[in-house]
């Protein structure tokens, strides 16, 4: 290859980058699985801290466990094996106006995570609906505790 040949050299980034942004199926399953492991972990830490709006965050957690339970007895169909779940690092002590924003985030991310799986696995639809509905009263219930605190 001749590095001084600019469509030469974009020829490769483009294999490189399009490698980069295609994982496989069980590889994006495994990053929906250590999304909601993530989440899951914030609302009970955030439960700690809540006062009154406590047990909001604890059904949020408890939500969040079930879509994992669910997405990993999709993986297991899929592939045969009990799903690996690496949640993020913790993000340390943060207040909780900064965690409420984390989570939101977090949250609008999940809903492109179920586009992303309805695609994968239109057979699965239904299931992938349920967490975008899901998702969606999550989100509105970070905007309603936000409120709260303004």
């Amino acid at each position: 290859m001749n590095l001084y040949d600019s469509a030469q050299v974009q020829a490769v980034w483009e294999r490189v980058h399009g490698a980069m942004q295609q994982p496989s199926g069980p590889e994006r399953l495994t990053a929906f699985l250590s999304d909601c492991a993530a989440l899951e972990r914030s609302y009970r830490a955030m439960a700690n801290h809540a006062g009154k709006n406590a047990a909001v965050l604890r059904n949020m957690a408890a939500e969040e466990a079930r879509h994992r339970r669910q997405l990993s007895a999709l993986y297991f169909l899929q592939n045969g094996e009990k799903p690996r779940i690496f949640p993020g690092a913790s993000e340390g002590r943060r207040s909780y106006g900064a965690a409420l924003r984390s989570c939101y985030q977090a949250e609008q991310h999940m809903l492109r995570h179920w586009q992303q799986g309805a695609a994968l696995w239109p057979d699965q639809t239904a299931l992938f609906v349920r967490l975008a509905e899901d998702t969606q009263r999550h989100l509105q219930q970070l905007r309603q505790l936000t409120s709260d605190i303004m």
